[in-house]
This record gives structure tokens, sequence and C-alpha cells, in this order.
């Protein structure tokens, strides 16, 4: 059940600035990292703390498209904010029920 609240932050730059877009509250499901992710993730240098489900046309909506002359850089979410802690965005799969899990650690 999707009860957890999170924000999404995609940052991305216009100009020369880097710029953070934070959106709206989403509704996910908190999951812990199963232990093959947990190990998959240490054996490369990193850590897994959590998953977290959602739709993904949510996680979609959250980027941000910035036109320069002919050229459109899409600029895809890099942390999640869960109860005030902002997490990295170390992986995202698309699962057969049309659900995007997203790895942060």
């Amino acid at each position: 059940m999707r009860n957890d609240i999170v924000q999404v932050v995609t940052e991305y730059k216009e100009g020369t600035e880097l710029k953070r877009k934070i959106s709206d509250e989403l509704f996910a499901e908190k999951k812990s990292a199963t232990r093959s992710e947990f190990y998959a993730a240490y054996s490369s240098g990193l850590s897994a703390r959590y998953v977290f489900e959602m739709d993904p046309e949510d996680f979609e909506a959250c980027g941000v498209s910035i036109q320069e002359g002919d050229i459109t850089q899409k600029y895809y979410p890099v942390h999640i904010l869960f109860q005030g802690e902002e997490f990295e965005i170390s992986r995202t799969y698309v699962t057969a029920a049309g659900d995007i899990e997203i790895t942060v650690k």
C-alpha cells in the first residue's frame, strides 16, 4: 500500500546555473532493500538503504526538459526526500506490474 509520502529532486543545468526542482508530495511504498540488492550494491562500493515503489508516470513527470537551440536535454530525478532525509537514487527498475522501484542509498 502506497501510504508513504516522498518528494523527488531533479538537478539540471540552465545556462551556467545548476538548479534543483523539488516535486510536490507523491505517494510511494517504502520497502527494505532485499539481501541481493544490498550485497550487489556493497560489492560495487555502494550501499542500498531503501526501495521505494511508485507510479512510473509520477516519477517521469518529475523530470525536467531544457531546450537549448535545436537540442532538448532531458534531466531525470537524482534524489528522494523522505522523512526529512535526502537519499541518492542509485537504481530504477520498472516491474512487470507497471510500477517503478527506486533504490536509494
